[in-house]
């Protein structure tokens, strides 16, 4: 007796009737993991592009997966907790690639030392092999998108104020027309 290679009978079904499955079905927690990084602080402004190690390859395959609609999140802390320096977390996930995290250290006063962080990493989105053996299996996400950045880039214009301190303006794209167009006629 020989085994013939087994295929996913949903994805023999048309598009849309999939798609009505994925919504009655809700995405699901596909990877929940906390995982220890060492991050070195060497320079005032420096930041850390850390990869994440430990995804599983089947979690991989499904991020790249447009159908599967995954969402990332992450967030982190130092272990030690010293010093009260706060970290920020960015996920960088570009096209066709695996995602990476970009981890910034905001402190009062810069010193250089060595933190633990501890990174708890969250993978949400549409289960697209169907595994009914998870945990969580009960509990549905809707992930909402708003779009924050309606009027396209925002540039950044910087200049001291004489108090040792920094004011920042924000153009959004028409405020910016209309700021160089003012800079053109002076």
């Amino acid at each position: 007796m020989t085994i013939m290679r087994v295929a996913i009978i949903f994805k023999l079904l048309p598009e849309d009737l999939r798609k009505e499955i994925f919504l009655l079905v809700g995405k699901k927690i596909l990877y929940l993991s906390t995982e220890i990084y060492e991050f070195k602080l060497n320079k005032p402004g420096n930041h850390e592009n850390l990869k994440l190690k430990n995804i599983p390859k089947d979690i991989l395959e499904t991020l790249k997966d447009e159908v599967a609609e995954c969402s990332i999140f992450a967030t982190v802390v130092d272990k030690n907790r010293m010093n009260n320096d706060i970290f920020n977390c960015q996920i960088f996930w570009p096209p066709n690639q695996e995602p990476k995290l970009i981890i910034h250290c905001i402190q009062k006063k810069f010193k250089e030392r060595k933190c633990k962080l501890k990174i708890m990493i969250m993978i949400t989105g549409y289960d697209m092999n169907f595994n009914f053996d998870r945990p969580d299996f009960n509990i549905q996400f809707k992930v909402e998108k708003n779009d924050w950045n309606k009027y396209g880039p925002i540039f950044l214009k910087q200049k001291s104020n004489g108090l040792n301190g920094v004011i920042i303006k924000y153009f959004a794209k028409k405020d910016l027309i209309s700021y160089m167009e003012n800079l053109k006629t002076k």
